[in-house]
């Protein structure tokens, strides 16, 4: 058993070794959080003030809670439960249904087709922006006739009248109702209402008297309610996470629980951990600038670097070359990163990869790839009345099928690697739910994955290297040696439809302290809009940084291969210039050959 204690500094130290009771631990980026609750818990279990499997730690994705679970090991220490809250929740619920004999509810994973149904007949509604505002009012546990007082006294604006969304949501609740299905924010209500009953509630607390929360800087009301519950009367009750880090405010995130966490444990111990070990000195006092914590250097930062391109197609060509040459020189491609503030401005960057055959995966969920809805299409047909261990070894069966079909359909060879790799990952949850629900059937699957997975982040990481592709909010908690931030430039980062300012500087903030080594920074001079192509500025976070374009230092010869990619891309803004130009003139991008 490895001591916690080895290779901690003074205030991780603190932190492990703090007194049983309500801790809130502040913790910067690359400060070692995951490393100081692991320790915390195994230190815990070492000298006796907690027994193992009465420990419970609530993550924010499954790839965390796997990662806890890992260090854990390291310390000789098996028996804590990490779980994420959606998939807590879940477990309560179906437990509490079963100690009642009540009949299941079915999970839906995603609200959108019960939207559409519930809004029928009304007015037209923008369904995505009615999708956001559902969650953000479940979030904070907001009723249907509650809605235009909140959003009034948040100062939230929405793109509906406040009366006519309190409508489509007061239909909303009704479909699910009539369906007998539950949603994500269901899961949470109803876990917290079955923590009130008096003995279910205490058989609960008593198996679960210890608990931390990891990433509280995310936490909502709702959540925080269920946390509350789970303490019930008790104290033992650790937050962790970092208030510079908090980006969820949008979603109805509230980092007040983690920073006033006094105001309901008054004798609540408090620490902090604020030096980076991820991140280089220069990197990570560049980043603090940005938040104020430091005097910007008026020098700039080399590790730090700003580069515009002609356009977007130039802006993914420098990316996919730099990456390349990151992984001649011996970078493996899991410590490569390409971030955005939108998934949209990842696109470009995607297709240059995929035509130059390297590998990429972009954070979206298992559950939307076309294979893993076919695996579980077939696994549903035949594994229905199987045990949960059985699934698993069904699941294997069908997931060698679909490789040989694919393989005979002449797929290429990236792309069944991406198939493989996202059958890995869905035979990966599959063996999680039959470990943690081992008396479960094939019929029960589905709602599982729902609400385990579907909460934010809830996918496993990738089941092999490849280049990350991701939005600003994806790339929290994680790390690379390298980092390219692409579409670095005024209109989307910050982005202008977004109303908080001090959040859009958190989400750069999280962005420019990915990188263990090196953050280059992209963006592109012109960019086609609504009304045909625009100029662009980079972001004014760069400037204020002192971070001024670096092109020498990432310029050098071309090769025959770039002049005649440069003259591809030459002819095909030309073909999309003629299509415009009646209209929208478009100018000829500079240094173009």
């Amino acid at each position: 058993m490895d001591d916690p204690l080895l290779g901690l500094d003074e205030d991780q130290r603190a932190c492990v070794t703090a007194p049983p009771g309500p801790l809130a631990i502040e913790a910067g980026p690359g400060s070692g959080k995951t490393r100081v609750l692991a320790a915390r818990v195994a230190y815990r279990v070492q000298v006796g003030t907690a027994e193992p499997r009465r420990v419970l730690v609530v993550t924010f994705t499954r790839q965390a809670a796997t990662e806890l679970r890992q260090r854990l090991r390291t310390f000789g220490v098996s028996g804590p439960k990490a779980a994420t809250l959606h998939a807590l929740a879940y477990e309560l619920v179906e437990r509490y249904g079963t100690d009642r004999r009540r009949p299941r509810r079915r999970v839906v994973p995603t609200s959108r087709r019960l939207l559409r149904k519930a809004i029928e007949g009304l007015p037209d509604l923008p369904l995505e922006a009615l999708v956001g505002e559902a969650e953000w009012a479940a979030a904070r546990g907001i009723g249907p006739s509650e809605v235009p007082e909140a959003l009034s006294a948040a100062s939230r604006t929405t793109a509906m009248e406040p009366d006519l969304l309190a409508e489509a949501l007061a239909r909303y609740e009704r479909v699910k109702r009539s369906r007998g299905v539950l949603d994500l924010g269901d899961l949470l209500v109803e876990a917290r209402v079955a923590l009130e009953d008096p003995v279910f509630g205490a058989a609960t607390r008593w198996r679960f008297p210890h608990l931390s929360v990891d990433e509280a800087q995310d936490l909502n009301p709702a959540q925080w309610s269920l946390v509350r519950a789970l303490v019930g009367q008790g104290d033992d009750l650790c937050l962790i996470g970092d208030a510079d880090q908090a980006i969820y405010g949008w979603n109805g995130a509230d980092a007040r629980f983690l920073t006033d966490f006094a105001t309901y444990f008054p004798h609540a111990a408090r620490y902090r951990l604020t030096h980076n070990y991820r991140c280089p000195p220069e990197l990570a006092r560049t980043a603090a600038a940005l938040l104020g914590r430091e005097a910007i250097d008026a020098a700039g930062d080399p590790l730090v670097s700003s580069v515009g391109l002609d356009n977007e197609g130039d802006e993914a060509s420098f990316v996919v070359e730099r990456v390349q040459r990151a992984l001649h020189e011996g970078v493996g491609p899991g410590q490569v990163a390409v971030l955005a503030r939108t998934n949209a401005a990842l696109q470009a960057t995607a297709a240059s990869l995929r035509e130059a055959g390297i590998a990429y995966q972009d954070g979206r969920s298992v559950l939307d790839h076309p294979a893993v809805k076919e695996a579980l299409h077939r696994l549903e047909a035949t594994a229905w009345t199987l045990p949960s261990r059985g699934c698993s070894s069904e699941l294997r069966t069908i997931a060698g099928e679909l490789h040989e079909e694919a393989a005979e359909r002449g797929i290429a060879e990236i792309d069944l690697g991406r198939q493989d790799g996202v059958l890995r990952q869905l035979l990966e949850l599959v063996e999680d739910w039959a470990e943690s629900q081992p008396s479960a059937r094939g019929s029960e699957l589905g709602d599982w994955l729902a609400g385990a997975v579907r909460g934010r982040g809830g996918d496993p990481g990738p089941a092999h290297p490849a280049v990350s592709l991701a939005t600003f909010h994806r790339a929290k908690g994680l790390q690379w040696r390298r980092v390219f931030i692409v579409g670095a430039e005024a209109g989307l980062v910050p982005l202008t439809v977004s109303g908080d300012g001090a959040e859009e500087r958190r989400l750069f903030y999280v962005a420019l302290t990915r990188a263990e080594e090196e953050v280059v920074c992209t963006w592109a001079r012109h960019r086609e809009g609504r009304d045909g192509w625009e100029e662009r500025r980079p972001t004014p976070y760069l400037l204020e940084l002192g971070i001024s374009e670096d092109s020498e230092r990432h310029a050098e010869p071309e090769s025959q291969d770039a002049v005649r990619a440069g003259l591809e891309r030459l002819r095909r803004d030309l073909l999309a210039a003629r299509r415009t130009a009646r209209h929208h003139p478009i100018p000829v991008p500079a240094g173009s050959r």
